[in-house]
């Protein structure tokens, strides 16, 4: 059996307007000139809009994976109750996902677990370096990553392990004016780098000892899987790491502390030899169970297709 597929936007250009008849009229068209038999819409705005678009007898799934409670208003639940009539099943990215939503709509049960993939070229390190020095973090500069907390992390760090090098790789959030001012101050400070957007965060992950992940939440954070798959020990928040898959551990600090994470920067140093060697043995593991593959077969056993062999 051969399947195809296409993406479809729900804005793929803003000149077009944002507003929710401009947006549904847009959809209801892409989707008409598609003619597909299944749609998997991801996260919860784009499922309000697939539902109502796609003709009744196209199959819908919705995919959650914000980084929090999508149905947290009530005119969102009560949307939702009315939409599950035309959904086919809801694909949660991690299990608090799956949690969240269960207390919100509990006669609602064609909802399963199926976290993201690390991808397949993913290659894991054989040995780590002696001593740690090149810290990255790979992730949008954007007010959920928390990169306040990381530039206090670096100027404590420029006094209590000078040796130790930080950089930021990611794109710069669009639609928040406040981080380019946070970007500014990453280049000011001593021993923190902005590197920029990159399209090749496995060869970044292979270069840097370790990754320190700020973000408040995360649902889950596929850069830390990708760390850990990569077997480079992982340093995250508490509440970052609440939606991360089985078996995936990294070293946590207390959310939005930087005493926290500095403790447990130093923690780390301490023990690298055994961390480094750990994460390296975990990473064969993980990487089989979370790969890209094995989560497009979930997605097809889930929607009830067969897996091309």
């Amino acid at each position: 059996m051969g399947l195809s597929t296409d993406t479809i936007f729900v804005d793929t250009d803003q000149s077009l307007g944002t507003g929710r008849i401009r947006r549904l009229t847009r959809m209801r068209a892409a989707i008409k000139a598609y003619g597909p038999d299944l749609v998997v819409a991801h996260t919860a705005t784009p499922a309000f809009y697939a539902r109502l678009a796609a003709p009744r007898a196209t199959s819908v799934f919705c995919v959650l994976h914000s980084a929090s409670d999508d149905f947290a208003w009530p005119i969102r639940r009560l949307a939702e109750r009315l939409l599950l009539l035309r959904t086919r099943g809801v694909i949660a990215a991690s299990e608090g996902q799956r949690q969240s939503f269960a207390r919100h709509f509990a006669r609602y049960t064609r909802i399963r677990v199926i976290p993201p993939g690390v991808r397949l070229n993913l290659s894991a390190r054989a040995v780590a370096g002696d001593v740690p020095s090149r810290v990255v973090t790979l992730a949008r500069v954007a007010e959920q990553k928390n990169p306040r907390l990381w530039l206090e992390i670096a100027r404590g760090l420029a006094s209590e392990a000078p040796e130790l090098k930080l950089e930021w790789w990611g794109p710069l959030s669009s639609d928040e004016p406040e981080m380019s001012r946070i970007v500014d101050e990453m280049q000011r400070t001593e021993n923190a780098q902005y590197r920029g957007p990159t399209s090749e965060p496995e060869t970044v992950l292979n270069a840097c000892d370790f990754v320190l992940h700020t973000a408040d939440r995360e649902a889950p954070g596929l850069t830390i899987m990708e760390a850990v798959a990569a077997g480079v020990p992982c340093i995250c928040s508490e509440d970052a790491a609440k939606y991360l898959p089985r078996g995936i551990r990294p070293i946590t600090f207390v959310t939005g502390n930087a005493e926290s994470a500095l403790a447990a920067i130093h923690e780390l140093r301490s023990s690298w030899a055994t961390v480094a060697q750990e994460s390296i043995a975990a990473a064969g593991p993980i990487r089989s169970a979370y790969s890209t593959r094995a989560m497009a077969r979930a997605y097809l056993d889930a929607m009830g297709l067969p897996p091309k062999t």
